[in-house]
């Protein structure tokens, strides 16, 4: 299925957000689970949201970083949005990072704010000078057009340890995002009315990309759970007709036994895409029993961030998946 909102005719990322809300309107976009309330945000209040936002930051000089440490919810990405809209570039953090590593990254990036919500603004104290804008004060505001953004223009500071310890910042540009979007969304797409349950941390580009971007690039309603507990997570996928969902592989066996618990048929998940490493080839044959296809990735950040993916029973054992359109891939000193 062609993808629904067309990525090549955006002038940037920021502008996602407004396409889909175009398309979509009054459609569920972001919504909590069941067991937390189930409130979230149509494709239209969203957009409405991102605006609103923009208009918080729109004293900030376009080009400064601005923090993101918020928990995993609705609003994560309306203040991702609202951080491109205005022109700034995102630097989205893990609050449960320790504050070494927090202290670290903001001095590293100096930012002009840090975009917080009423669970994370504790942090506040381990950010020094950089004032803290919190999520709640956003709806009183009136939105802002935003600033206009090009394709080659810095969006994100992503920071990753690599084969290291120590966080390495990687810059990433509207146009390497929307290029790795474009790529995925022409091997693997999901539909209007399709959900997919937010289990990884949304600062991490797996899930950025193909748990948030693509879904929201075709219509598709993204589920937060709330907790990150198994039993919690099953119960999203068997209450909120979850159809697909992302994981890297210690999560897969964790799962696995908890769905197995459930009565057969509790859960319309489709597809699991399992990303960061291989997995053993006795998971393509327990998920197809339960009747969900195991698709495989592998990515790195500087990559923006997904570089391979297949269903696994469709590649060799072991197999990380085939490089994605426009994907060029040398294997160097044995390695990819």
């Amino acid at each position: 299925m062609a993808m629904l909102v067309p990525i090549a005719d955006l002038a940037s990322l920021a502008e996602l957000a407004s396409a889909a809300a175009k398309r979509f309107g009054d459609k569920p976009a972001l919504v909590r689970a069941t067991a937390v309330g189930g409130a979230g945000l149509t494709y239209r209040a969203l957009d409405d949201l991102v605006a609103r936002g923009a208009g918080a930051l729109s004293g900030f000089t376009p080009g400064s970083r601005v923090l993101l440490a918020m928990d995993p919810r609705p609003e994560w990405a309306a203040a991702l949005f609202a951080i491109l809209r205005a022109g700034l570039v995102a630097v989205p953090v893990a609050p449960s990072l320790d504050q070494g590593t927090l202290r670290t990254i903001v001095s590293f990036t100096t930012p002009a704010a840090a975009v917080l919500s009423d669970r994370t603004k504790g942090l506040s104290g381990l950010l020094g000078a950089v004032p803290p804008i919190v999520l709640s004060d956003w709806p009183d505001l009136f939105p802002a057009t935003g600033v206009e953004t090009r394709r080659d223009d810095l969006a994100l500071l992503a920071f990753t340890s690599g084969s290291t310890d120590r966080p390495r910042a990687v810059e990433l540009t509207h146009g390497n995002l929307l290029a790795n979007l474009a790529s995925l969304l022409a091997v693997r797409t999901v539909r209007p009315g399709d959900a997919l349950i937010s289990m990884l941390p949304p600062s991490h580009l797996f899930e950025l990309m193909a748990g948030l971007f693509a879904p929201l690039a075709c219509g598709a309603r993204v589920v937060y759970p709330g907790s990150p507990l198994p039993n919690r997570l099953v119960d999203s996928i068997c209450d909120d007709g979850i159809t697909h969902a992302l994981a890297v592989p210690a999560l897969v066996s964790l799962l696995y036994d908890e769905m197995m618990t459930r009565e057969e048929g509790a859960s319309r998940l489709r597809t699991l895409m399992v990303g960061a490493a291989a997995l053993s080839s006795e998971w393509n044959a327990k998920l197809a029993a339960l009747g969900i296809r195991l698709d495989v990735g592998y990515g790195l950040t500087e990559a923006a961030p997904i570089v391979n993916v297949a269903t696994a029973g469709e590649c060799p054992d072991g197999s990380i998946g085939r490089a994605l359109p426009g994907v060029d891939l040398r294997v160097e000193d044995g390695e990819v």
